[in-house]
């Protein structure tokens, strides 16, 4: 069974139920393609074995271009990183359509066979993901229907829903890692004490569980209200939350968080490989900038 298959039964196509499909598999720091997936069914695609480049809603930076071709399209460019891109039997590549299809809607979604000669893969190494590689795009050829019958502002709002989602797989590796470190702080003792009964560690105790909060909040507020500048917020939030999370676990448990075999490497590195997952957050920055501008 592949990694896709794991984790198909337990996801939905509406917001509130992938939400909390992310926050379970993050709790457990679990590395699965759920962004990817939850985005295609956002989209309503029936997409095997997908996966999705480094974007966000904020897409200005497209470098693909989909040249029309007869009743088809030639993609030529450099899709960039690609979390789970080794291993996919799909990508969903943002391109510029050349002419544009519509004046004020020049881009478009394409659903390409990763598995074609003309899509070249080269692995990168990467913290925290799976099968990351750069993609290049060789003049591939695409029928008409490759081309997502999806408007390009539908791309766009499931592309910020997806970024919710990516949120909450943050929100709930906060959650998960701060659980281990009460865990181990309750448990580990120190000059005859739980070294969780020392003011400095309850300090950042409490300091996590309050960041912990702070992204959940921004989640539910981002599924009840799933605008840009909400699921903007709500990734910049999960980021910075997550990064310190991880962080602190890593503190708390001393040395032992130097193993790789052990939880705080694990939680680490999730995070890092999360957080630029649908938009790291200066890009999300930059958007809210432009929004607000």
């Amino acid at each position: 069974m592949n990694s896709w298959d794991e984790i198909s039964a337990a996801l939905t196509g509406d917001l509130p139920s992938l939400a909390t499909s992310a926050r379970e598999f993050g709790s457990r720091a679990a590395v699965t393609p759920l962004v990817p997936v939850a985005f295609a069914r956002l989209l309503g695609l029936d997409a095997p074995r997908v996966a999705v480049p480094l974007i966000c809603g904020a897409t200005d930076e497209v470098a693909v271009r989909a040249f029309r071709d007869g009743n088809g399209w030639v993609l030529s460019g450099d899709v960039g990183a690609v979390p789970w891109g080794g291993a996919a039997g799909t990508l969903l590549i943002a391109a510029r359509t050349e002419p544009a299809l519509l004046a004020a809607d020049p881009l478009a979604l394409f659903v390409v066979d990763a598995e074609r000669p003309d899509v070249v893969r080269t692995t990168r190494t990467s913290i925290g993901a799976h099968a990351m590689s750069h993609v290049h795009l060789a003049g591939v050829r695409v029928g008409q229907d490759a081309r997502a019958s999806t408007s390009w502002p539908a791309v766009v709002a499931a592309l910020d829903k997806a970024t919710i989602v990516a949120a909450a797989e943050l929100a709930g590796l906060a959650r998960g890692a701060l659980a281990a470190a009460i865990a181990y702080a309750t448990h580990r003792e120190q000059f005859g004490a739980p070294i969780a009964t020392y003011q400095a560690l309850a300090h950042r105790l409490a300091d996590m569980a309050i960041d912990a909060d702070a992204a959940e909040l921004a989640v539910e507020e981002a599924i009840a209200h799933p605008t840009p500048q909400n699921a903007s917020h709500s990734k910049i939030i999960a980021n910075e939350v997550a990064h310190r999370a991880s962080a602190g676990l890593h503190q708390i448990n001393g040395g032992v968080g130097f193993y790789a075999d052990q939880l705080p490497p694990a939680y680490y590195a999730r995070a890092l490989a999360l957080r630029v997952e649908m938009g790291d957050s200066r890009a999300h920055r930059l958007r809210l900038a432009a929004q607000l501008a």
